[in-house]
């Protein structure tokens, strides 16, 4: 299974969570972290592709995408006058400073949805995860023309390192180059077959969309 695109996402998901979203608290940034991680490693698999480079550039982007997000994870408390805004705003929500007037509106509004936020959500999580997940349990072939054309271009990419695809299918393609980039880069690493990290990622990405 394709679990790599995932894994490496989880930690720049979590450093942007924490710019994006200095109020939220644990449950909020484990929800947000696997879609906002993976729109990086997208958005970065994709320049990659346009730019025609090899999956080595990919290899260093990705971990530079990593030691970016453990650098925001790893900050600590700063002098306030020094403290960014998503700073201050996490600092005054747990406490830790005095609340300005700046910010007591929006403590008091994040405080008021987290002490009130619904039993449910447990349960609505482990559904959506189900549903998003099913397919990879149940069916070994997706058999959808999208799975069949980011296939072809993941294939390609591993065969030629291109998206040059032999006659009939010659052409420009209307398919984001990100995807079947980041689904050939998992397939060069892990082993997989390019149809299989297509469909993998595919459904991580689902359940990722489903959380945030």
């Amino acid at each position: 299974m394709s679990w790599l695109a995932l894994a490496v996402s989880i930690i720049p998901g979590l450093g942007l969570t924490r710019v994006l979203d200095g109020s939220a608290d644990k449950t909020r940034k484990a929800l947000l972290a696997p879609a906002l991680g993976l729109l990086l490693v997208f958005g970065v698999a994709g320049l990659v592709a346009l730019a025609g480079l090899s999956f080595l550039v990919l290899d260093l982007a990705i971990l530079l995408l990593n030691i970016g997000g453990l650098y925001i994870l790893k900050q600590s408390k700063t002098e306030q006058d020094k403290m960014s805004p998503w700073q201050r705003l996490e600092l005054a929500m747990s406490g830790e400073i005095n609340i300005t007037e700046k910010l007591e509106g929006e403590v008091a509004t994040q405080r008021f949805f987290q002490e009130n936020r619904s039993s449910m959500i447990l349960p609505a999580v482990v559904t959506a995860l189900v549903i998003a997940i099913l397919p990879l349990i149940l069916f070994k072939r997706p058999m959808g023309v999208d799975w069949i054309g980011f296939s072809a271009l993941a294939n390609s990419l591993l065969r030629n390192g291109s998206f040059i695809l032999p006659e009939p299918s010659t052409g420009w393609w209307t398919y984001p180059p990100s995807f079947p980039m980041l689904a050939a880069w998992t397939s060069h690493h892990t082993g997989v077959s390019s149809a299989d990290a297509v469909m993998g990622i595919g459904q991580f990405t689902f359940a990722a969309l489903l959380l945030g």
